[in-house]
């Protein structure tokens, strides 16, 4: 009966971590869509215009594939520069000339810019929905206390018992660590990938430096 409590716990946290990172690999892509939307709709400016949106929203690409990425796979919050990039796309939306902010492809660009605005933010919480330190350790001590107390169970039979033992502990180490690692969505063999965010975009425009 414990077995199959914790074997149900471990299948919900498992697919609730799933969830959550697989709800920001969407984020990812979509918020990757909608700015390559935002060039697309930018490119019908006046070309001085569409140079200063489109050099700010590599900017902001760079900041993210190489800055907040990195920061976000050790545990750490937006970076600054990934935010500073993206308030400096809508600076530059906003101090446009009239007669550039008088085109439909303006509206349709803003409109652009606020769903990878949404998107990001989607993607930023996913980051914050992760397995207290606390409940992460426990899980382990749970994992490792069934285990012996199973080992140490009298049975008449000893090979078929020494096999149900192997077997316990390989599914519970294989869930523990599954937990473990989806537990980081921006880190490990799980991790999310930037591809979205390089896709049309030249690999000098996002060289880390």
């Amino acid at each position: 009966m414990i077995t199959g409590f914790y074997a149900f716990l471990l299948g919900f946290l498992i697919v609730q971590e799933w969830n959550n990172a697989n709800t920001a690999r969407i984020a990812m892509s979509q918020e990757a869509a909608a700015l390559v939307t935002v060039s697309y709709n930018a490119s019908l400016f006046p070309t001085a215009d569409y140079t200063r949106i489109r050099d700010a929203l590599i900017d902001y690409d760079r900041a993210i594939v190489c800055d907040e990425l990195p920061q976000l796979a050790r545990g750490g919050g937006p970076s600054t520069s990934a935010v500073a990039a993206h308030e400096r796309i809508y600076v530059i939306l906003a101090g446009l000339p009239a007669s550039t902010r008088s085109l439909p492809s303006f509206n349709h660009a803003l409109r652009q810019l606020n769903t990878a605005t949404t998107q990001r933010r989607i993607r930023l919480d996913a980051a914050t929905l992760r397995l207290p330190g606390v409940l992460l350790v426990l899980i382990v001590v749970a994992a490792g206390t069934l285990v012996c107390v199973a080992a140490f169970q009298a049975s008449g039979h000893r090979v078929s018992h020494t096999t149900a033992i192997v077997a316990l502990a390989l599914f519970v180490g294989f869930a523990v660590s599954l937990v473990v690692e989806l537990n980081t969505p921006y880190r490990g063999a799980a991790a999310i990938s930037d591809e979205p965010l390089r896709l049309g975009v030249s690999p000098d425009d996002l060289r880390c430096t």
